[in-house]
């Protein structure tokens, strides 16, 4: 019979092993991300499915496809994506069952458009290069900025030459928005004596969009650079605006920072926010 020393250095082991093996998760939910694999289980009649019923439901299905998906579907629910139960079936098989758990329903899309399934395939296919060689941002004292290093130029000026990019980073900064301001429209109540919204990195308006539908009396102005806001779908009450927050940014009685202040240096950060500073009014506000 094992000690618990033993026990716990055979734990420690394992915890240690699980790591090396830990880059292929992500390849794994990225993979049910193309796949729509959240959005098929949680929109189909049943309110679960087995490995061959999902495999039924997905395009040019292939003899193979339901012993390939059991590869994969089980993985997902050792990490809570998925709940799994086991059934017998007439015939006296036993077969595994999945439904999307909380967790997983994240990755499917909401009644709001919302969804962190693009968010991972950004950091799985967008920023691939960028995090094979993390090595060189901590060592090399001229890499102050690693993206950059890699691509020769900063990500916003690259997503530039790279529509792909630049579509999946907009999609993907769209569709997580909305679960979380979800919640803060529940708590935070500083929109309610604004007339006029400035969203500085508004992205494609998402953000504005659930504030707009909240407090319909807002007018939004959804401010970015010309890349992104080429993508804007129209929207009531908001004016899409491009430019560059380094330079100008509009005037409004409130302004909007959201997941901005973040990807910059701080004295990138002072920049900008003078600028904003200089479209408020003497009783306007940031947020």
């Amino acid at each position: 019979m094992m000690s618990s020393k033993e026990n716990e250095e055979d734990d420690t082991y394992l915890s240690a092993l699980t790591l090396c093996f830990s880059r292929i998760f992500p390849a794994i939910l990225n993979a049910a991300v193309d796949l729509n694999l959240f959005d098929i289980i949680d929109k189909a009649e049943s309110s679960t499915l087995s490995a061959s019923e999902i495999a039924s439901l997905l395009p040019n299905p292939h003899p193979q496809l339901a012993n390939r998906l059991e590869r994969i579907l089980p993985v997902l629910a050792s990490y809570s994506l998925l709940n799994c139960s086991i059934r017998t079936t007439e015939d006296g098989v036993r077969e595994r069952l999945y439904a999307l758990s909380p967790i997983g329903q994240y990755f499917a899309s909401d009644d709001d458009g919302g969804s962190l399934g693009p968010l991972s395939s950004l950091f799985h296919r967008g920023y691939f290069h960028v995090l094979k060689d993390v090595k060189d941002a901590i060592m090399d004292p001229n890499n102050n900025d690693h993206f950059q290093n890699v691509h020769g130029m900063p990500p916003y000026q690259y997503m530039k030459t790279d529509e792909e990019l630049n579509k999946l980073f907009n999609k993907a900064l769209a569709q997580t928005g909305p679960p979380a301001m979800k919640m803060l429209l529940k708590l935070y109540k500083g929109f309610e004596q604004v007339s006029t919204l400035v969203d500085v990195g508004g992205g494609v308006g998402e953000t504005l969009k659930q504030i707009i539908f909240e407090y319909p009396s807002i007018k939004g102005i959804n401010f970015d650079l010309p890349q992104v806001v080429q993508d804007a779908p129209p929207y009531p009450g908001i004016e899409h605006v491009e430019g560059d927050m380094f330079e100008s940014v509009p005037k409004g009685d409130a302004i909007l920072l959201k997941l901005v202040c973040h990807n910059w240096l701080d004295e990138d950060c002072v920049k900008f926010l003078r600028n904003c500073h200089k479209a408020l009014p003497q009783h306007g506000k940031e947020i």
